[in-house]
């Protein structure tokens, strides 16, 4: 469909809009993107009332602050580049700093890849077995369910029976004390392991290749000076357009926005804009949508099929109007304001504060009360930054950030680990087990 031969703003104009405006944070959690809404009630000096938002997509990605140089002067040197950003790197850094890196799995039976003992840190707040007491010829274990990044070390494998009948095959866990816990093969559990020195390929510690910036972020820990080179792949920077300056890329953090653009009747022009999905806005979303959400199995009256399909008309020709540069503003590296530059500071200091803390408390207490606000909201203490344009928060979760389980996450609208304890109901509080027999793992490491 021709975007020009559509009439957007009469269309808007004439759409029938809810009388209950929603955040623009439960619009993004109730609807797929892209939509168009109408600026019920706004504070934020330049959304302006009765304007209508196409929200085009919702933007996750690791972003980074590059300088030019160090520290981060207040002449505007600062950079926010995105991991999108379309260009390879040469590391720079007389010694870079390798960070630990982790495997991740989903799943107890991946653990017998690995030879025993090898410690596993759960990447998910996870429901297991604790050893309770001896009762008679039984073992009595207690459900407990452990806090996300809690470290046990795996130390067999066995084979369990619960009144005489095989249950299948358990690794035994103990924690720093000792105490012993029972983890059937069978739990969907989430977990990494650490690499060992000499499960490294040595060619991971050549520094002189080209790299991706996806690279940078899980290999070397900041700051590290690179400098950009072009890159074969489609679509990337071109070598003319790439910087000539060498960087020192000083934090990290994970980054929501909305994509879009703002569009006014009055003027007839559309402005392309980026949001905060914290953006404190009400928004109007078409009378024919929220229809659906209150009602998603009803069927539409002619006079709703007509206003949906004039609704659908607009959005596809509002979008093919923004789209391309909607998309293209996704790799692009730019100058970062003030604000911007300090928050990305304030947050990524404020992640390496988190994790100590989290790490001392793990030590001392790891299992979740499960009728404590953690377990209804185990994110609820991380840190993070709400600017008008970007969500800000620290990644602090050991693993790789790129692989497969985590990319499912992010498709999910979750770049970081949240719990699922949707297994408890079909899990017994105690577990009473007949003697336990030693199987031999036949797992070397991947």
């Amino acid at each position: 469909m021709d975007s020009k031969q559509i009439d957007i703003y009469s269309n808007l104009s004439r759409l029938k809009w809810a009388q209950e405006p929603m955040t623009l944070l439960q619009l993004i959690e109730s609807l797929e993107m892209p939509q168009i809404a109408k600026i019920a009630r706004s504070n934020v000096s330049d959304l302006k009332e009765n304007d209508y938002l196409l929200l085009q997509s919702v933007y996750d990605r690791y972003l980074l602050l590059g300088a030019t140089q160090s520290p981060v002067s207040k002449n505007n040197h600062a950079y926010l580049i995105p991991d999108w950003y379309r260009a390879q790197c040469k590391v720079k850094s007389a010694n870079p700093r390798i960070q630990k890196q982790y495997w991740n799995f989903q799943g107890a039976n991946e653990l017998n890849r690995f030879d025993l003992p090898r410690e596993i840190n759960f990447l998910v707040e996870t429901p297991i077995y604790q050893y309770w007491q001896r009762n008679s010829s039984k073992i009595e274990w207690k459900r407990v369910v452990v806090k996300r990044n809690t470290k046990l070390i795996a130390t067999k494998l066995q084979n369990y029976s619960v009144d005489n009948t095989n249950r299948g095959n358990c690794f035994i866990l103990v924690d720093k004390k000792g105490n012993k816990y029972l983890l059937p093969c069978e739990f969907n559990i989430k977990f990494s392991v650490e690499i060992k020195p000499d499960e490294y390929n040595s060619a991971y510690f050549d520094h002189q290749g080209d790299f991706s910036l996806p690279e940078v972020i899980t290999r070397y820990d900041l700051p590290v000076d690179i400098s950009f080179v072009p890159s074969n792949e489609p679509g990337s920077v071109p070598a003319a357009k790439l910087p000539k300056t060498q960087f020192k890329l000083l934090s990290l953090a994970i980054a929501k926005s909305i994509i879009g653009a703002i569009f006014n009747t009055s003027t007839r022009k559309f402005r392309y804009i980026e949001l905060s999905p914290a953006t404190q806005i009400k928004l109007a979303i078409p009378t024919c949508l929220q229809h659906g959400l209150l009602n998603p199995n009803a069927t539409l009256s002619k006079e709703e099929e007509n206003e949906y399909t004039l609704y659908n008309k607009t959005r596809e020709a509002a979008l093919g109007t923004c789209h391309k540069q909607c998309e293209l503003y996704k790799f692009e590296m730019r100058a970062a304001t003030d604000e911007e530059r300090d928050a990305m500071i304030k947050v990524y200091d404020a992640g390496i504060k988190y994790k100590k803390e989290e790490t001392a408390q793990l030590k001392e207490n790891f299992f979740l009360d499960l009728k404590s606000k953690e377990a209804l909201n185990p994110d609820a203490k991380i840190p993070f930054v709400a600017l008008k344009n970007i969500f800000l928060r620290p990644n602090i979760d050991e693993g790789d950030p790129y692989d497969d389980f985590t990319q499912e996450q992010e498709e999910n609208g979750k770049i970081n680990f949240s719990h699922d304890l949707s297994v408890l109901p079909s899990m017994p509080e105690k577990l009473l087990t007949d003697s336990l027999t030693d199987v031999e793992n036949g797992g070397k490491q991947k």
